[in-house]
């Protein structure tokens, strides 16, 4: 029998089964609220297992660099890209084109062990709404363990060179107190800096110390009687389980809350290699639990992409629907255990620059190249079923920011060029000057479709210049409130409206369409102006009356209470199947596509806005007051729909067709309000 057969320790293995199974049950919709646990567990394994290796060869004298790279790469990139290849195939027959672009754009960090920061700064939360429809999210746990593995053997060089130097008692003492450190500084994080802690090394770094400590001292402990072993062994099982299922995702973590879960996986593998007898080693031992734990890397890697694909579906997780998932990750685990992990492992022959090439090099440039040609396509909306293509192609580009990029931006250089025109001649290449101006935040954008309309139909043409959260005014600051309480000045928002009177004052006296979302600026939040909002605005007003323009003042639309997105309108042409008589859609998840709401819910903002507005524009001359609502509010209801299509683009913006839509209506219904009789 070899050292390593000597070595073997299947209740490492159960407990490995035990860590993934948390995390599965967790992830399928089951009621473990603290299964996200089960990957901290796997974590204090690593460090005992890649230590006790490294720590085994080092003292040895026959630790190599390429040898343990070798390991490391046959055990884990085989079965990742694996995983990550057919992931990208069944997600291209169903990802909205956004979607599978930032895919894509995931997968060379995925590949490269850096999945943890690209995660966390698409994100921010683990937890956010948004993390549980990316397929490949989970991987942020295994970049932890390869950055782990990148810096922990020159660490432990290092300790060995240190020992004969410090002696074996201080090194110990300061191998303690690092711990110590590393777990207060965890908790720390985990309160100031929660997503960062959750994601990154820097807070994780004791969970796989505790393992690599107790794989160096574990065995210099002074002896234990046989009870007080087997006590040790159900404490740290019943550590790990009341946290799977008493923390949640509003705990502080990981900090301290991880810290009694991974001392519970210490005393585990602690009291297993002490004795067979005791209780945890029986039953991590036994044969299912082991078996699970053999195959639990695969298992870990197969099962987020199901629940993220079925989350996407809006299928619901939980019941039938989870066990479903639960099944089909067990056989694709074993599946790839057996004909991949194992195959590749056992191959002696596999060197390090072939592996390096095949599982690292060649990925990594196809992931590469795939994402250049995703962003090149748009997010290659043709590969969809047809009803889905359908979809995506009638939103895809529809949004007013992306077709006039030039026109709305936060540059103080203002756009006059016919890029920016809309109306009668846009797209022509006779440009003259134009008629009107469009301008103000985001919104302004958003109504490009509607003066287009309305210009092509007067014969006028107009220039639009807007920016995000930059309402037209004259001489004014923007603020914006900090987190901890302070202002912030906007420096670009006074030079872009400065730019924007510049091009006013050389000559323009055509009417001006002011449009913003007034009740926003008018109840305060988060920005402020100086002087005042209302006072800037009527300074505003002044300027252009002196200036001889006519002023339209565009109110804004109904600002809904939800926006579906385009995955969801998606949802709605594709028959949902049912399992043992139950529909597999959870309904409620994914947002509805509502053709109305009611016209009350909006009262409050439309008031506010009417009358500070008419009041302020009373005694300007040539200024008019244009309100939106008017049109798509119809018997007490506002309408999301025109001409059979949805029109907005998120909850108060409209998409470019929606708003040429709106204009449309304008004219059928009122006329055209750019011409002032």
């Amino acid at each position: 029998m070899n050292d390593k057969a000597k070595n073997y320790r299947p209740d490492i293995d159960g407990l490995r089964a035990v860590a993934v199974l948390l995390v599965l049950f967790y992830h399928a919709g089951f009621p473990v609220s603290g299964g996200f646990v089960g990957v901290d567990v796997f974590f204090v394994i690593s460090g005992y297992l890649i230590t006790g290796i490294v720590w085994s060869e080092i003292r040895e004298g026959r630790f190599s660099f390429k040898s343990f790279y070798l390991r490391r790469i046959k055990r884990l990139l085989p079965a990742m890209v694996l995983v990550v290849f057919v992931t990208t195939v069944v997600a291209s027959l169903l990802f909205m084109p956004d979607d599978y672009l930032v895919f894509s754009e995931g997968l060379r960090y995925v590949l490269t062990g850096l999945g943890n920061f690209h995660f966390l700064d698409l994100t921010q939360s683990y937890f956010a709404s948004d993390a549980k429809l990316l397929p490949l999210i989970h991987t942020w746990s295994l970049a932890v363990e390869e950055q782990y593995y990148v810096i922990w053997p020159a660490v432990l060089l290092l300790v060995v060179s240190l020992q004969d130097r410090l002696g074996h008692a201080a090194l110990a003492w300061l191998a303690v107190i690092a711990f110590v450190v590393a777990v207060l500084a965890s908790e720390y994080w985990a309160r100031h800096y929660p997503s960062q802690a959750y994601y990154l090394l820097h807070a994780r770094a004791f969970e796989l110390m505790i393992g690599g400590l107790l794989a160096v001292y574990g065995s210099q402990l002074k002896p234990l009687p046989p009870k007080a072993v087997s006590a040790l062994s159900v404490i740290g099982l019943t550590m790990i389980i009341v946290c799977a299922f008493t923390l949640d995702r509003q705990s502080v973590f990981p900090g301290f809350n991880a810290f009694w879960v991974c001392l519970g996986t210490a005393l585990v593998i602690y009291a297993g290699g002490v004795s067979e007898r005791v209780l945890s080693y029986r039953l991590l031992a036994l044969r299912p639990m082991v078996f699970i734990g053999l195959i639990s890397y695969s298992l870990y890697l197969w099962h987020w992409p199901l629940v993220a694909l079925a989350n996407y579906l809006n299928l619901g997780l939980g019941g039938w629907p989870g066990l479903a998932i639960m099944l089909l990750s067990l056989i694709l685990a074993w599946m790839s255990w057996a004909l991949v992990e194992q195959r590749i492992r056992r191959q002696s022959g596999l060197k390090f620059g072939k592996a390096f090439l095949l599982f690292f090099l060649l990925p990594l440039a196809a992931s590469v190249a795939f994402h250049q040609i995703m962003r090149a396509t748009d997010g290659w909306p043709q590969r969809l079923p047809q009803a889905l293509e359908t979809v995506a192609i009638q939103y895809l580009n529809d949004r007013p920011a992306e077709l006039y990029p030039s026109c709305h931006n936060k540059s103080i250089t203002i756009d006059s060029s016919e890029r920016c025109y809309i109306g009668a001649t846009a797209g022509l290449s006779n440009i003259r000057d134009p008629d009107f101006l469009l301008l103000g935040d985001s919104q302004a954008n958003s109504y490009a479709g509607v003066f287009e309309v309305l210009g092509k139909e007067a014969n006028l043409v107009g220039l639009m210049a807007s920016s995000g959260t930059s309402p037209f005014l004259v001489g004014a600051d923007r603020y914006r409130k900090t987190k901890s309480g302070g202002t912030e000045l906007r420096e670009k928002f006074r030079l872009r409206n400065d730019a924007i009177q510049h091009w006013i004052d050389k000559g323009f006296e055509g009417q001006v369409v002011l449009a913003a979302a007034w009740h926003r600026y008018l109840a305060g939040g988060i920005n402020s102006f100086d002087p005042d909002f209302e006072v800037a605005l009527q300074q505003t007003l002044r300027y252009l009356e002196s200036n001889g323009n006519e002023i339209l003042i565009y109110l804004a639309i109904p600002e809904l209470p939800d926006n579906p997105e385009i995955r969801c309108i998606a949802l709605d042409e594709i028959d949902v199947p049912t399992l043992a008589g139950e529909p597999l859609r959870s309904g409620g998840t994914c947002q509805q596509l509502r053709s109305s709401y009611p016209e009350s819910m909006f009262e409050k903002n439309r008031t506010l806005a009417r009358e500070a507005i008419s009041a302020l524009i009373a005694d300007i001359e040539g200024a008019r007051l244009m309100d939106p609502m008017d049109i798509l509010c119809v018997q007490g209801h506002c309408r999301t729909t025109l001409e059979g299509r949805y029109i907005y683009q998120d909850i108060n913006h409209l998409n470019f067709s929606g708003s040429r839509a709106l204009g449309r209506l304008t004219l059928m219904e009122h006329g055209n309000t750019l011409i002032h009789d």
